[in-house]
């Protein structure tokens, strides 16, 4: 999922990782001293909103990880997303996003 990510797999792709296997979304990156998980990478390279979103689902915990990813870059939608309590995101599912 990082190197999806990572690479620029197209929306669609990087949706049906999760949907397969939403625990990906918890995995840190292994291969430096951050320990970045996904959701991370999706906002540090402009992923889009879906990708974002589903990352959220998969795994709300992140947000209290993403308080110190810079913002600056990401939409208002994005931003508004990030400020919502973890719980929010417990009570989604992915079934609810589009990835036509």
């Amino acid at each position: 999922l990082h190197n999806a990510i990572l690479f620029g797999a197209s929306t669609a792709t990087v949706l049906d990782m999760i949907d397969a296997y939403p625990d990906a979304a918890r995995i840190s990156d292994k291969s430096n001293t951050s320990g970045e998980l996904p959701i991370h990478l999706a906002l540090q390279h402009g992923r889009s909103e879906e990708v974002i979103f589903a990352l959220l689902i998969a795994h709300p915990e992140s947000l209290e990880r993403c308080k110190t990813v810079d913002t600056r870059k990401v939409s208002s939608f994005v931003r508004k997303a990030l400020s919502q309590p973890f719980h929010y995101w417990q009570t989604k599912n992915l079934c609810s996003l589009s990835h036509t």
